[in-house]
């Protein structure tokens, strides 16, 4: 059992260190605590709080898993992230220990055992984290389920002692590199007192500045791909440019991400000129926090790498958040307005479903609809038929054609595409929103076989379809027989609408160019005049004109929807409740919810994220600078310094470190969003109040409680 015996006497020597060196190891502990404790809240909460489904039965094990699953995620990020730290703290403390560890090898120590006291060191940092969390995390859990008033049936211990476990082995896996460093001491240096140069390392700060320029130049080069493709006529070159541009995003941040760290002591050289020109004490403390920062790699190093990784994933998270909910609303196909609900009057028969009828009863529909969805406003509008694609049939050789369409002899009416309109015009000019001249998703027919294009009522059933009230000139045109275009597309320059008689014989044949598009002459055409009505987007309708302009044209109306305002916040469970079924089995209830956005509740999640883990890792960066930075203590103290001096060396320290790489990290997330941006040419949206807390607020807020915090008196700073 000698084994045992050198592993009881590491372990003594390990507890006298870390009892010497309480601070740090506290600091340690409590970085590490924290993700670990959540993890182990989450797994008491999650199994007391599983949904139960109607017919009692409950998810349990998926959904408590799932929650233990997220939070283990965020909690084993955070953990790597400390764990660097805590690496650290331990490089730190080898330095600290060089004199214990050189006359343990002197007295015959083998150098396996001076890695064995910091490898048991490592290990209690897990075993009393692990203990720790599990107890906090456990009372955690409990308070938060008794508070709400719910029982605590279970606790799902495997997933407690697999993240003790894991907490145990990332106190082991920290301690590595300083037992590495402990067993390669010199015991004669050390020993002797003899001065050791400085360690320099311009050849790794010059990799880096050579590794950010790769990274630009990828990016560079990743965005002018993406503009390229977007240049190009259509293609597969101009389809492939922009995959290619986006691919390149990522890896090009995350090489000027990892340029940056490898220069980073050059880079905190940079930033400490300007604060180092400052005069008096304000200058004195910037060049000294400086110089601390750039000789400490170990320290400063992996605190920057820690607060980089952080902000850089979570910036970029946030603008793609960002991002995400703009293309939703530049991209959102609208069908109705925002909180409207409809149902669509027109059926196909089931056996021909070439031929189109109407729903009997409409006003029972609309009554069902206000009932079912509480609506504020409910009306039928009436619809004109026009021409549509028929239902794919697989004929005799297996090929998915279409079924023939059938006409009355008089045709379908369609409005025509005016191919001069004012969508080819300045927008500026015709003062027409121009994503409303957004083509449609057929190049010339809006082929639905249920939903007209030309649409026919009052004044209020259009400002029910546009969703606000209309000026009395717009009231005016409706009521003296001018069509109002919501769709730009069918108005030609003159202020004119025309609409075309299309019958079977004017259709394209099957597998033709241009299939089911129309050509030759229509069997008949009407010109009306039209005017534009301010719309912030597009919505499933085409013309709309009144019964007695309709009926001048030589249209014929027919109920076509119901449509109805429902309050806003309408659930699709309301929308699936309402049984539309006793009418018509082909009728059911179109709810439009507007583009669909995310969770604010995420976004600003990951920013409180954020800043916990940066304020974390700050605590054990300022921390071990101050433990570390005894001898700087004490030499200021013997000349005399001030307490404010030293307060404002901790406060330029941390403005340094955190700041320089809080500023880094956001930089290179944002940087990835933007060429994602410029690549899709979609329009970059930077969530600025965000970015601004992680970037600037959370440096200032550590860098003035840097320079609040008391130091140790010049009498203890004295004693060392």
């Amino acid at each position: 059992m000698k084994w045992l015996g050198r592993w009881r006497f590491a372990g003594r020597i390990a507890v006298r260190d870390i009892r010497h060196n309480r601070l740090s190891a506290a600091l340690s502990v409590i970085a590490m605590a924290i993700p670990v404790s959540a993890v182990v809240a989450v797994a008491v909460v999650a199994p007391n709080v599983s949904p139960v489904f109607d017919d009692g039965t409950s998810s349990e094990s998926g959904s408590a898993a799932g929650m233990i699953a997220v939070a283990a995620y965020f909690a084993v990020l955070a953990l790597l992230l400390v764990g660097a730290m805590v690496a650290a703290a331990m490089i730190v403390s080898v330095r600290r220990s060089e004199r214990m560890l050189a006359l343990l090898a002197a007295t015959g120590a083998p150098r396996s055992m001076l890695a064995r006291v910091m490898t048991a060191r490592g290990l209690i940092f897990g075993a009393v984290t692990a203990g720790t969390s599990v107890v906090i995390g456990i009372a955690a859990g409990s308070t938060i389920l008794l508070a709400g008033g719910t029982v605590i049936t279970r606790i799902d211990v495997v997933a407690i002692v697999l993240v003790a476990i894991a907490t145990i082995g990332v106190g082991w896996s920290a301690s590595l590199t300083a037992a590495v460093r402990a067993s390669g001491i010199n015991v004669s240096t050390v020993l002797r007192d003899a001065p050791r140069p400085a360690r320099s390392a311009p050849h790794v700060a010059r990799a880096g500045r050579i590794v950010m320029l790769t990274g630009l130049g990828a990016l560079l080069l990743g965005s002018a791909l993406g503009i390229a493709g977007r240049a190009l006529p259509a293609g597969l070159f101009a389809n492939l440019l922009p995959y290619l541009s986006g691919m390149l995003a990522a890896p090009a941040a995350i090489t000027i991400l990892v340029g940056a760290l490898l220069a980073f002591p050059a880079v905190i050289r940079w930033v400490g000129r300007v604060p180092a020109l400052l005069p008096g004490a304000a200058g004195l403390a910037a060049r000294t926090a400086a110089r601390d920062a750039e000789r400490s790699g170990a320290r400063s190093g992996a605190a920057a790498a820690s607060i980089m990784l952080v902000t850089f994933l979570v910036s970029s998270y946030l603008t793609f958040f960002s991002a995400n909910d703009a293309w939703s609303v530049t991209d959102h196909d609208w069908q109705l307005q925002r909180d409207q609900v409809a149902v669509d009057l027109i059926v196909q028969e089931r056996g021909n479903p070439s031929e189109r009828g109407v729903a009997d009863n409409p006003e029972a529909v609309a009554s069902a609809v206000s009932d079912g969805v509480d609506a504020t406003d409910v009306r039928v509008i009436d619809g004109v038929l026009g021409p549509f694609w028929g239902t794919p049939v697989d004929d005799d050789e297996g090929y998915s054609g279409r079924q023939a369409m059938i006409f009355p002899p008089e045709g379908l009416p369609q409005p025509q595409i005016a191919t001069d309109g004012i969508c080819a015009q300045s927008f500026e000019q015709t003062g027409v929103n121009e994503s409303l001249c957004a083509p449609g998703p057929y190049e010339q027919f809006e082929l639905s076989p249920t939903r007209p294009t030309i649409w026919v009522g009052d004044a209020a059933d259009l400002e029910l379809i546009l969703g606000q009230t209309t000026d009395a000139t717009t009231r005016a045109a409706l009521a003296a027989g001018t069509v109002i275009v919501l769709n730009p597309r069918y108005m030609a320059t003159d202020g004119s609408v025309t609409i075309h008689w299309w019958g079977a014989k004017q259709f394209v044949a099957e597998d033709e160019p241009g299939e089911f598009l129309p050509s030759g002459t229509p069997l008949s055409s009407v010109r009306l005049d039209g005017i534009t009505v301010p719309m912030d987007h597009q919505v499933g309708y085409g013309l709309f004109l009144s019964p007695s302009a309709a009926d001048v044209a030589g249209l014929v109306p027919l109920p076509a929807r119901v449509l109805a305002q429902a309050p806003p916040g309408l659930s699709y469970t309301t929308v699936y409740a309402t049984d539309l079924r006793v009418f018509s089995e082909y009728l059911f209830l179109e709810l439009e919810t507007g583009p669909s956005t995310g969770d604010r509740a995420w976004f600003w999640g990951a920013v409180m994220l954020a800043t916990g883990l940066v304020l974390a890792i700050a605590i054990a960066a300022i921390g071990l600078s101050r433990s570390e930075g005894r001898q700087i203590d004490r030499t200021l103290a013997v000349l005399g310094a001030a307490d404010g001096l030293r307060r404002r060396i901790n406060g330029w320290y941390a403005l340094f470190v955190v700041g320089t790489s809080c500023l880094i990290g956001t930089f290179c997330g944002v940087l990835l969003v933007l060429a994602f941006s410029v690549a899709m040419f979609s329009p970059p949206v930077i969530p600025v109040l965000a970015l601004a807390i992680i970037g600037l607020g959370v440096p200032l807020v550590v860098a003035l409680a840097a320079r609040i915090l008391p130091v140790r008196s010049q009498t203890d700073a004295r004693r060392g």
